[in-house]
């Protein structure tokens, strides 16, 4: 049983149909629900009702994010592989912070973007542990993190220096 925290788009949705081909029963949980619905109906119709389930879930939010945990080990067993998407929500910025040197407005927006990958992923291993980790009892599982500039960056070539 997989659980993909995030919004299914880009890498993330690749990953979480990717799961789906292989058989896995995926839960879904991001904040943008209507995104998330549409996704959810779209994957129920080629992979089956049975295999995909959408809840949705402030991430951020760590009481939400751990009844999402709950409720997916109640209703469809133990966790093995989660998958976590931080480029969830859209970067909100002033128009005092766009007036300016744009070198300014960047190294703000990137340090914005690595605060929300590195609190995600604090908050996610925390989760993975508590409900993966063996000395737990759990059998253990995979964190997979899918950082923004994962998402963000349109046709990198990796082989270029």
């Amino acid at each position: 049983m997989c659980l993909v925290v995030g919004t299914p788009r880009g890498f993330t949705r690749s990953v979480l149909e990717a799961l789906l081909k292989r058989g896995s029963k995926v839960v879904l949980t991001c904040s943008n629900q209507a995104l998330a619905h549409e996704e959810h109906k779209r994957l129920s119709s080629l992979y089956g009702s049975s295999q995909i389930f959408y809840t949705p879930c402030d991430h951020s939010d760590e009481k939400q994010l751990e009844t999402v945990f709950l409720r997916a080990i109640d209703n469809l067993g133990e966790i093995s592989f989660i998958v976590h998407s931080s480029a969830n929500d859209p970067l909100a910025v002033s128009s005092k912070d766009v007036n300016g040197d744009i070198k300014k407005v960047n190294r703000k927006l990137d340090r914005i973007l690595l605060k929300k990958d590195v609190d995600g992923l604090k908050r996610l291993g925390h989760f993975a542990t508590k409900y993966m980790g063996k000395q737990n009892g759990w059998q253990g599982g995979t964190l997979l993190n899918i950082s923004s500039s994962t998402e963000l960056t349109p046709g990198v070539d990796l082989r270029s220096g």
